[in-house]
């Protein structure tokens, strides 16, 4: 007899959905050039300051996050002028293949997968060459779980001159500390299917006027992603085409909801998940890939012999839990644990029961029960116990 399941995602994306944040546009309809709509989108945009630590230009664009990585790179650079891309992982690759596409000369700062960007070598890079007009990079890298210095690495850009410094941040917010403006960061990148805990659909990026003044002097045509445009209609909640309107009224429910315990709640809440999925790997013997974890995304080295893909299967067809393996060079060798959403640690504590099941199954030497104990112990120490 095969027990009751239900469908659970760990994947790092799409992330668990908030249920009230997909009921209100079914509930309340709204028409994106009418006032009701154009005060939501508002109040978006100032939860998103407050989230990013920013009193920049917040933009919203029907996309994916890769679509405002693609506009990051047409509104700031010119074909033939000249960028830095620190690659780390398979997104870290991605920022160098849009620079191909678009004729920009990437000086391409390459790190093993599972190790974080070097901050000294983006400032020896700088110092090379005086004609990099823009920096390009993760806050966490999602193909790893690595987690950037961002901080570090904005001091290194804003002691070298005038290149803007561009965060991915998709997998980042609201599972690190980003402070957009202490830091000096000039766009950050944002998608609303991660941390935000609603449907793919809206991309965010903040624009400083650092940013802004290469936006305007940018030779490149563009159209749909032309930030220009988008931010003088934006900043009276208007959006230049059809927004994705149902994602844009359940963000604002998800914004809410992140910012009940003051911004640090949601990272906090990261924090928790990983620890108690790592105190499981540690009591099984298992190392983690990168040297720098980022807790939006627990990434598994498993032994010798025992395959991913089949502990992915046990626990999406006996368990209904959605995992994710290695991609690139990682496919085969690990497996990845997303912390980033609407998680809890009932949600938690059931994955690591249940993942300790499917490891044992797929040929991992464990003692069963001792991933739940651990993470159990893990808990009672972050939280404490009444």
């Amino acid at each position: 007899m095969k027990p009751l399941s239900k469908r659970r995602i760990f994947s790092p994306e799409p992330t668990p959905l908030l249920p009230q944040a997909i009921l209100e546009p079914l509930l309340v309809p709204m028409h994106h050039r009418k006032e009701d709509f154009k005060q939501v989108f508002r109040e978006v945009q100032n939860g998103l300051k407050e989230l990013l630590g920013t009193a920049n230009d917040i933009i919203l664009l029907s996309s994916s996050g890769s679509g405002a990585m693609e506009a990051a790179v047409t509104n700031l650079l010119a074909p033939g002028e000249k960028a830095l891309v620190a690659v780390a992982g398979k997104f870290g690759e991605r920022w160098a293949e849009l620079a191909r596409a678009y004729d920009v000369r990437a000086e391409v700062l390459e790190f093993p997968y599972g190790e974080s960007i070097d901050p000294q070598a983006v400032d020896r890079a700088l110092a090379r060459d005086s004609q990099i007009a823009a920096v390009f990079m993760q806050a966490t890298e999602t193909s790893t779980g690595a987690r950037m210095d961002v901080e570090a690495i904005a001091r290194a850009v804003r002691s070298r001159g005038e290149a803007v410094l561009v965060v991915d941040a998709i997998t980042g917010l609201g599972t690190m500390p980003l402070e957009t403006d202490a830091w000096g960061l000039d766009i950050v990148i944002g998608g609303s299917q991660k941390a935000f805990m609603v449907p793919p659909g809206v991309a965010i990026l903040s624009v400083s006027e650092r940013a802004w003044k290469r936006v305007e002097s940018c030779a490149r045509p563009r159209y749909y992603f032309d930030l220009r445009r988008e931010r003088d209609g934006q900043r009276e909640g208007l959006a230049s085409v059809t927004p994705s309107i149902s994602v844009v009224q359940g963000m604002r429910v998800a914004l809410q909801t992140m910012l009940q315990g003051g911004r640090g709640a949601c990272i906090e809440n990261a924090r928790l998940q990983a620890g108690a999925v790592r105190a499981a790997c540690a009591s099984w013997g298992l190392k983690l890939l990168p040297r720098n974890p980022a807790d939006a995304i627990t990434a598994i080295v498993l032994p010798g012999g025992v395959d991913p893909s089949r502990v992915i299967a046990i626990l999406r067809d006996r368990f209904g839990a959605h995992i994710e393996g290695g991609q690139g060079s990682l496919k085969g060798r690990i497996v990845r644990v997303g912390h980033l959403g609407y998680f809890d640690f009932l949600e938690t504590l059931g994955l690591v029961g249940c993942l300790e099941l499917a490891l044992a199954e797929a040929g991992t030497r464990l003692e069963i029960g001792s991933g739940t104990r651990a993470a159990l112990e893990h808990y009672r120490a972050a939280v404490g116990a009444e």
